[in-house]
């Protein structure tokens, strides 16, 4: 976390957004809360590249709510503000020259999504902090009545923020009204929550995913701001293996020279994270791991240490991406591997199994039991600590 959110009361961004922003948004389209006085908007703070957008698309998704994303700063005013029409108005028989709005992009996009099954709608207003003066008005009037310029929001729209609050994203200050009818949320992103509630789903490069994971690179997972350098957030760890995956496929599913992956690894995350990452992948991506599971029973630690905390994680994805037939051709073979593991290292290995953990809730696989039964007939000797691995994880949720 970067200095200036060291300071404040920060909150795992998943948790913010699960235990105080689905509940607000559930509030603010209930008649008699806003009869009473309405709710603070979720104001969603943290550095750039943490996911705030995408955690509420994922959480929209699962819910079945519907999603509309506003960056009001990037658009033409008149897209969410509407034109004017000039007309006389008669007050008392007498014509004034007046304006009547057209009705918004915005609202008009509000109201196809009611027609869709929806209990309710987020509306997220993203980039907030780059909003400047003329976005104001719009938006006292869509926060403290529910319309722009005159039009209703739909009953059950609900609003969120989402921004960033340094100089060095662009920051511009709201005004005080407007801050006072927000909830300011400062979040940041952990890696144990980006792998669960997004990186494994999202099929972040294995090896991204394992880097982040070890405690000696865990600090390049999301580093303070730099303006004119790349520099590492979730964001540019996600576009880089997407960038990875495609180069790995064009080149006939094998693995990249290092030289071109430091290259472009620091074009996305910066030099030192990309020294340090290009290595790893080059141990990560030399083990032919399909012939490790196939020949289990021959299989033995490499000599050399550094290489043991890749291969672990290799193994481990390899096959968790495999067809579920194939999955329990195999685990035999996972779990005579997991054994060698334990005989070197029992904390490697519980950690291998714990990692299995978390990639079964989220891809809904049952891998783990099956292990547990097949180490209960084969190796009796590690079953007490593998169960104990489970319950560790289980309190953890």
């Amino acid at each position: 976390m970067s200095e200036q959110f060291e300071s404040r009361n920060s909150r795992t961004l998943a948790n913010v957004v699960r235990e105080f922003v689905l509940p607000n948004c559930w509030l603010q389209i209930q008649p008699q809360v806003i009869q009473e006085g309405g709710m603070a908007i979720p104001y969603l703070l943290s550095k750039p590249g943490s996911g705030k957008t995408t955690i509420m698309k994922d959480v929209c998704e699962q819910n079945n709510f519907g999603l509309f994303v506003l960056h009001p700063a990037l658009k033409p005013i008149e897209e969410w503000g509407g034109l004017p029409n000039f007309q006389n108005i008669e007050v008392n028989g007498t014509k004034y020259p007046g304006t009547e709005w057209t009705i918004s992009e915005v609202i008009i996009e509000l109201l196809k999504l009611t027609e869709k099954d929806h209990h309710m709608i987020v509306m997220l207003w993203d980039d907030m902090h780059l909003c400047g003066q003329q976005h104001l008005a719009l938006m006292q009037e869509a926060f403290s009545e529910r319309s722009i310029r005159g039009y209703k929001l739909p009953d059950n729209v609900a609003l969120v923020l989402a921004g960033n609050d340094s100089n060095k994203a662009g920051h511009k200050s709201l005004s005080s009204a407007i801050s006072n009818r927000c909830a300011r949320c400062y979040t940041h992103m952990d890696y144990e929550s980006w792998k669960k509630n997004f990186a494994i789903a999202h099929n972040v490069h294995s090896a991204v995913i394992t880097f982040l994971g070890n405690a000696s690179y865990s600090h390049f997972f999301h580093e303070d701001e730099i303006v004119d350098e790349p520099w590492s957030s979730p964001r540019s760890w996600t576009r880089f293996s997407n960038y990875l995956r495609a180069m790995e496929s064009w080149n006939g599913n094998k693995p990249l020279d290092a030289a071109l992956v430091n290259y472009y690894c620091s074009s996305h995350v910066g030099e030192d994270a990309a020294s340090e990452f290009s290595k790893y992948y080059a141990v990560y991506m030399k083990f032919d791991v399909k012939q490790i599971l196939e020949n289990s029973n021959s299989f033995q630690m490499p000599d050399n240490e550094l290489d043991h905390y890749p291969l672990a994680f290799a193994v481990l994805y390899y096959f968790s991406g495999l067809e579920p037939a194939e999955q329990k051709r195999l685990i035999p073979n996972l779990t005579q591997v997991i054994k060698v593991f334990y005989d070197n290292s029992k904390a490697l290995a519980l950690l291998m199994f714990k990692e299995l953990l978390h990639i079964e809730q989220t891809t809904k696989k049952q891998i783990v039991i099956k292990i547990i039964n097949d180490a209960e007939q084969n190796h009796q000797e590690m079953v007490s600590q593998l169960i104990e691995a489970v319950d560790n994880v289980n309190e953890e949720r």
